[in-house]
């Protein structure tokens, strides 16, 4: 097997049980395996020391019976979760289920401290002993161990040496190296749990380190099972602050996980010496790391002194290290080796599981792996709506396995982290250098072998396809200067690159046809935007608590964006003026700035305007006890504050324009837009209770036909379909798998037939037949049609350019062949098929029939 990525793998994990270990150990490869698109299900047991059966095992042992997928990966498989191996119950259903079981190994078992420490040693092989029936083979993070499993233990499994790994999605550099504190870090502590040897050992280097002027000590560990996620982002940045961080010794006498992620980071590791020939190649001293001898502390503060003292070199191995960690110590290439050595270690068991007839075949080289670039560049230009989509939709794919496919370019760190999502870091984008921008992004595609290509803001790269999202057309629709507005200029280009097209509302679809008008209202997408649940009624004593923190005193309206232009605040100000109760209401004005404009502040007489930037948690808590929201812009792509106030029982008032109707319903009271005194009655009649409850229920029911998951799914479906646009498609599509292997000569005959029958149908107009040529180059396919059809040109007179669409199918991801499908008439049979591809593609449902039956088929239609 040479990647992985030519297989529909499915992999399941198994979290040891004290979930302590830190993320590189344990949520890292969850991680890891979700963004490649292996990742089955996890495993989350609880056991522990003193007991004989897990509390918990999170439908475990019953799933061993009948698993899913094809190999089981056990974390921190050890003495933690010896409840899970140790009884006879657990060992025999874990030898007889069938599928190929991984113990990673993450404690080192084999040093003297450990093995002269006779609890521990007891522990340790307990675990060990009770592992061996449950597992079909041993990976070993530390170099020593695979030797003493052998020769002292005994043990006959495939048993591999494979050290940590970094997940890159988070160790990696955020702070300059120039920028970072000139001196050196260590986190930690010695514990008395450690071994007196390690204890006093470790104890002595840090009490020399605390002398130290060039060295922060933090003497606290970080607690993983508490926020993985938080605690890790926290290291990570912790370590993003130095330019030296040091490691100091502990039980294990090898490289433990903490080195590997301080360079993953790209700062200069001072580690001590370590044991195993293998371990000491992977990192050479003093050009990838620095290594110091621990039982001679002198060592150790004489090269902290030196590097401080020598940036530029500091740095220079910094870079190495960096670099070396990325490309050969990824968690990535972890799982790439281990998958090569159970392919060639454990063939038997291999064989077992590809026999066991499940749903996913063992390294099948049939699935591909279809990816999506996403350029996040609206995170690094703005934090307004767009953002807010963009955010909450990579949120509901990272919970699905769609995020499989996705890789996020994060411009200028500026990007939301969010876990399950694969990350590029790239530069920040320049209107002023657009060409060099799509020659980058396309340099990306081609890199990653790119299907498809989305911005979040009207970037493009110069071949791959792209999808284009619209969120308004308010530039084009006021007559903006569209042609000297970069920002604009771009988005043109975009629209007109594209495959396809996706819009926020179908107004916005409307107008894209508008200024566009080769592109049809029907080819686009509508994919409406959502709500949160952050947005929802907020309790009273929450909404007190508010008004409290601001000073707030008095019933309030509140606006969202309230500037001038097409937003239109000067009609809410000009109408309250007119309240002759006025005076009792204040007024709340979010997102719109800090200073409110002079025009709007001569309406407020007796009120207070409070100018205030809230959180998403703030805004549903205002928005809950808010009069009413008045929102009346004259022109929206979507309008997501009326959707959001109505979730959280705020009446809105609004205005009847572009795609507010479609957003609103009939859950809001309309105004024109230039109706000041009709404006004036609609604040009045908002604050009479009957009107306001009949709202407020109106609006709770409007708001629930909106949500993320829904326009995920939309957006995902879309894109997915996008891929498939080359294929040409049209009412009636069939399909045919030819048997590449078979003489050019009978191949042809087969098609040449099949073309001919369809292609002298009368409405063959409406037909295109897909031609399967993944084992195939294209080239060769392609010539092998032109040859058929002009050869059918010159003696059959027919020329298939007239009706019959014909368009090669290569190789496809499952989630393509599933959108493709139903729109699949039949597969036509030929004498010469390719039985391995029939065998392996998910087209069971697929109807078959002979050509004969097709075209009888073709004529009843």
């Amino acid at each position: 097997m040479n990647s992985y990525r030519n297989s529909q793998l499915h992999i399941d994990v198994v979290l040891q049980a004290t979930g302590v270990h830190g993320w590189s150990a344990s949520h890292g490869w969850i991680n890891t395996l979700q963004r490649e698109g292996l990742l089955n299900r996890v495993f989350r047991p609880v056991a522990g020391w003193g007991i004989e059966e897990p509390l918990h095992d999170d439908g475990l042992f019953e799933y061993l019976q009948n698993p899913q997928a094809d190999i089981i990966l056990m974390l921190g498989f050890d003495w933690h979760s010896q409840p899970l191996h140790t009884t006879l119950k657990w060992q025999e259903r874990w030898h007889q289920s069938p599928i190929i079981k991984i113990a990673i190994l993450q404690e080192c078992y084999s040093t003297h401290i450990v093995q002269n420490t006779p609890v521990w040693q007891q522990q340790m092989h307990q675990a060990i002993t009770s592992t061996i029936p449950c597992v079909d083979g041993l990976v070993c993070n530390h170099e020593p161990d695979v030797d003493f499993l052998q020769k002292q233990l005994g043990i006959s499994l495939p048993i591999i040496f494979l050290p940590f790994g970094i997940d890159p999605e988070f160790f990696r550099i955020n702070q300059p190296f120039v920028e970072r504190f000139n001196r050196g870090l260590f986190r930690g502590n010695a514990p008395r749990y450690f071994t007196e040897e390690s204890y006093k050992q470790r104890h002595q280097l840090i009490e020399v380190l605390s002398r130290c002027h060039n060295v922060d000590l933090f003497s606290t560990n970080l607690h993983y099972e508490q926020n993985p996620l938080q605690i890790m982002q926290e290291y990570v940045q912790e370590i993003n602050k130095y330019q030296i961080v040091l490691n100091l010794p502990s039980n294990s006498t090898t490289l433990t996980a903490r080195p590997f992620e301080v360079m993953g980071c790209g700062s200069l590791l001072l580690q001590n010496k370590i044991f195993g020939i293998q371990s000491q190649n992977l990192l050479k001293d003093w050009e990838h790391l620095v290594y110091y001898d621990a039982e001679q502390p002198e060592d150790l503060i004489e090269k902290i002194e030196y590097l401080i003292s020598n940036p530029e070199l500091t740095e220079k191995i910094a870079v190495q290290g960096y670099n070396l960690c990325h490309d050969l110590h990824t968690l990535k290439c972890r799982i790439t080796s281990i998958l090569e050595w159970v392919n060639t270690n454990i063939p038997i068991k291999v064989k077992q599981c590809e026999e066991n007839n499940r749903t996913h075949r063992f390294f099948s080289h049939s699935a591909v792996n279809f990816k999506i670039i996403i350029d996040g560049i609206f995170f690094q230009l703005y934090q307004t709506g767009i953002a807010r989509v963009w955010k909450s939709l990579l949120e509901e794919w990272a919970e699905n396995k769609f995020a499989q496919h996705i890789l996020l370019l994060d411009r200028d760190g500026t990007a939301p982290k969010i876990g399950g999502i694969k990350y590029a870091n790239i530069s920040a984008y320049d209107y002023n250098d657009t060409n060099t921008d799509k020659q980058m992004l396309q340099q990306i595609c081609d890199d990653e072998g790119a299907d498809l290509f989305i911005s979040s803001y009207y970037t493009t790269p110069l071949t791959t396809p792209s999808v284009f999202m619209a969120y308004d057309m308010i530039p084009e629709v006021l007559g903006w200067d569209v042609i000297n507005n970069p920002m604009w200029r771009e988005k043109h280009l975009a629209i007109q690159s594209a495959s396809a097209c996706i819009a926020i509302s179908q107004h916005t679809a409307r107008d894209i046809n508008k200024c566009f008008p080769e592109i049809s209202v029907e080819s686009i997408t509508v994919a409406h935007c959502g709500v949160s649940s952050t947005f929802s009624q907020a309790k009273t004593e929450d909404v007190n608590s508010f008004k409290s923190k601001y000073g707030i005193t008095k019933p309030y309206f509140i606006l969202v964006g309230a500037g001038n232009g097409y937003k239109n605040g000067m009609l809410f100000f000009q109408a309250f003026a007119q309240l002759a109760n006025s005076y009792g209401f204040d007024i709340i004005c979010t997102g719109s700035g800090g200073i409110l404009a002079s025009e709007f502040r001569a309406c407020t007489s007796g009120s207070t305007v409070y100018m205030l930037q809230l959180s998403d948690e703030e805004l549903a808590t205002a928005y809950s006890g808010a009069v009413a929201l008045v929102y009346p812009s004259k022109y929206e792509g979507f309008g997501m504050p009326i959707v959001e106030a109505m979730a959280c029982g705020c009446p809105v008032i609004t205005c009847p324009n572009a795609s507010i109707p479609e957003v609103a319903g009939d859950a809001a009271i309309y105004v024109k837009d230039d109706d000041v005194d009709g404006m004036a009655n609609a604040l009045c009649d908002i604050q009479k209770p009957r009107i306001r409850q009949v709202l407020i229920e109106a609006g709770l029911v409007q708001a629930q036909k909106f949500s993320w998951s829904k326009m995920a799914e939309i957006v995902s479906s879309s894109l997915i379909n996008a891929s498939l646009l080359s294929l040409k498609l049209k009412e009636v599509n069939v399909i045919v798998f030819p048997n590449w292997s078979q003489s050019e000569e009978l191949i042809g005959l087969e098609l040449e037939a099949v073309i001919k029958a369809i292609a002298t149908y009368p409405d063959s107009q409406k037909t295109t037949l897909l031609i399967y040529t993944s084992n195939s180059s294209t080239e060769d396919a392609e010539l092998l049609i032109s040859g058929i059809t002009m050869n059918l040109l010159m003696e059959e007179d027919l020329d298939i350019s007239e009706g019959l669409e014909i368009s090669l199918v290569g190789s496809l991801a499952d989630i393509q062949w599933q959108a493709l499908l139903p729109r699949l008439s039949s597969r036509i049979i030929l004498e010469h098929e390719d039985k391995t591809a029939l065998a392996e593609l998910p087209i069971e449902a697929l109807p078959t029939c002979e050509l004969d039956s097709f075209i009888n088929q073709l004529c009843v239609l």
